[in-house]
């Protein structure tokens, strides 16, 4: 006579690849921290307005603790069928502008590298060694394309002003790959 194993029911485990989602349950999964320490995080459905909210349990990978947050939250999914208050109430964050807004058609390449070292010195975190820096990689910038228009600078012009460090200033790679940063 076969042995009968128990049914056993899992809430949610995380799913691989390839597997259909369960309809109407939060799946939970391990991430880690790059310390090594594991946690739970819960990823919601994609929400009317296109975004994927995360949300990050407390305590160690199926732990007490993440269980007993994973139950809340499952619980009020269940119950409200929308996402829970705490992780609502997080905002998106902002898009950066597009290059075009920052730049605005029109400008020189020199004023947009003043306008960049004008910024930089109104940051209260900036010492007077970062700018010095800045305005030190700006410099063949503006001598080799100062006068043209900052929208219309491509990768061309980037190579030859890394071949202009390389030859007339004497850097290295290193030195202009973080001057181009």
């Amino acid at each position: 006579m076969a042995k009968r194993s128990k049914k056993v029911e899992v809430v949610a485990r995380p799913r691989g690849r390839g597997r259909k989602a369960r309809t109407g349950v939060l799946s939970y999964f391990k991430a880690n921290n790059g310390s090594g320490k594991t946690y739970g995080k819960i990823r919601y459905p994609r929400q009317p307005d296109g975004r994927r909210p995360t949300e990050v349990l407390p305590g160690a990978y199926e732990s007490p603790e993440m269980m007993a947050a994973y139950g809340r939250s499952m619980g009020h999914w269940l119950t409200y069928k929308t996402l829970p208050p705490w992780v609502a109430e997080k905002t998106r964050r902002a898009k950066p502008p597009s290059v075009r807004k920052v730049l605005k058609v029109g400008k020189t390449v020199a004023q947009v590298c003043e306008q960049f070292l004008e910024h930089e010195k109104t940051m209260q975190n900036k010492s007077a060694g970062e700018i010095r820096n800045c305005r030190y990689a700006f410099a063949p910038l503006v001598k080799l394309y100062g006068d043209e228009p900052a929208v219309e600078l491509g990768a061309g012009e980037l190579i030859r002003w890394q071949r202009h460090c390389r030859e007339e200033r004497g850097n290295c790679a290193n030195t202009i790959n973080s001057n181009a940063g």
